[in-house]
């Protein structure tokens, strides 16, 4: 097929792909065989038609794996991926190349998410033929693929831009006017937005740092995994304090769009004082220690009523025993607290207290701050949504189902409140 003939080649984008988009109907009715095209299909049309290579690059192709089959292999794998993809071997590299063995899987499962094919009449689920479709678009790749020199990769902000047009127009505004917003932008900045928008479509990949410096390789020669980590981590900071991307759990993060992007700025404006993040582990600590109250004493033979006391409150009354539990909150911020004078003055002081203290979480205070944060912003936004519903109700509207962002969803993540023992 000749490169004037691939979709996006010719005319403006809209019209071309309104007028191919037409032209592939007519064509599909002519055929009474409708063809579905597997995901090992794909690979076949791509390794045997686009990817091919001519004879005489084969040896240039394999003396460059030879020589660089170290690095081949670590960028083979995609770092936070739960499913298997396709490895790194000689057969694959040659027969992928540009592109990573697993880029083939991996781009039809975003195409699945992003949803960006559009309907030709032919019997090809969308992911495939997107999948077609791009590697053939990235003509302006595989036209000067041959121009390139091996050890090239194609990286998956390029397939954002071979896609660009069939994103969400909201989240597409808000990856590509990052230049003119984001104070002392640089190039890398858009480009991991981009992959991090892709990736985080599909749900079995825990987009980290490390996955987005695999993703965003161009060039195995020159191209550092270690130094292109650091400069992604760098990145990543700068776009959180810019609320581009805000980070979970385990080194994850997520491009915040729309209504999530509102929300998180909301949150970010919320202020946390000491006062708070006591209460809040108090209560915290109420939930842990409900149980606790009676001891039964060899079977029955005798109960004793247990006084529940957490970070220097009682929680639940009682007598005979008592129960004192500190948790890392309050031993981060009470400046008299002691745990030498706790083990050997208060311990034989009090002979019928069972001493509990929480080992040191220095990360605890900043999840539980941000746990109140989420509290009081969801607050709000439930406020808002029963305001309107019963304005809804009274005007004879129907009134919306839900939020536009499910934040009850993100505060479940986030009221996870543990001390160590």
């Amino acid at each position: 097929m000749a490169d004037r003939d691939l979709p996006g080649q010719a005319g403006g984008a809209d019209r071309g792909r309104k007028g191919k988009a037409a032209d592939f109907s007519k064509i599909g009715q002519r055929f009474d065989t409708r063809l579905a095209l597997t995901s090992d299909d794909v690979e076949k049309v791509l390794e045997g038609r686009i990817l091919q290579k001519r004879p005489e690059r084969e040896p240039d192709i394999e003396a460059f794996y030879q020589a660089h089959a170290g690095a081949l292999a670590a960028l083979g794998d995609l770092p936070g991926a739960s499913r298997s993809l396709p490895g790194m071997s000689a057969e694959r590299f040659a027969a992928n190349t540009p592109f990573l063995p697993y880029h083939v899987p991996l781009i039809q499962a975003i195409f699945g998410a992003v949803k960006s094919a559009t309907a030709t009449g032919f019997g090809i689920n969308p992911e495939a033929r997107s999948m077609i479709g791009m590697a053939m678009g990235c003509s302006a790749i595989a036209r000067t693929l041959h121009a390139w020199r091996t050890g090239r990769v194609v990286a998956l902000d390029m397939v954002y831009d071979r896609i660009a047009v069939d994103i969400l127009p909201q989240d597409r505004q808000e990856i590509e006017t990052t230049e003119q917003r984001l104070p002392g932008w640089q190039s890398l900045d858009s480009r991991v937005l981009k992959v991090l928008y892709l990736l985080q479509q599909v749900p079995w990949i825990a987009v980290t740092a490390e996955t987005l410096s695999h993703a965003l390789v161009c060039d195995v020669r020159s191209d550092n995994l270690s130094a292109l980590r650091s400069a992604v981590e760098t990145t990543l900071e700068r776009l959180r304090e810019a609320r581009y991307v805000v980070p979970k759990e385990n080194g994850v993060w997520e491009f915040l769009t729309g209504a999530k992007k509102s929300f998180e700025e909301e949150v970010a404006g919320v202020n946390v004082r000491q006062s708070d993040l006591r209460r809040e582990a108090r209560d915290r600590l109420a939930e842990v220690l409900r149980p606790v109250g009676k001891l039964n004493y060899r079977d029955g033979l005798r109960t004793f009523d247990v006084i529940v006391r957490g970070d220097g409150e009682e929680l639940q009354g009682g007598q005979d025993l008592v129960t004192e539990v500190y948790s890392p909150i309050y031993r981060q911020l009470e400046d008299g607290f002691s745990l030498e004078e706790l083990e050997q003055i208060e311990s034989f002081a009090h002979p019928a207290t069972a001493y509990w203290i929480a080992d040191p979480n220095p990360s605890l205070a900043g999840q539980l701050t941000r746990l109140i944060k989420l509290n009081e912003v969801l607050r709000k936004w439930q406020a808002k949504q029963t305001k309107t519903r019963r304005s809804a109700r009274s005007s004879g509207r129907s009134p919306p189902r839900s939020t536009p962002y499910r934040a009850t969803s993100k505060l479940r993540c986030a009221q996870r409140f543990t001390t160590e023992r």
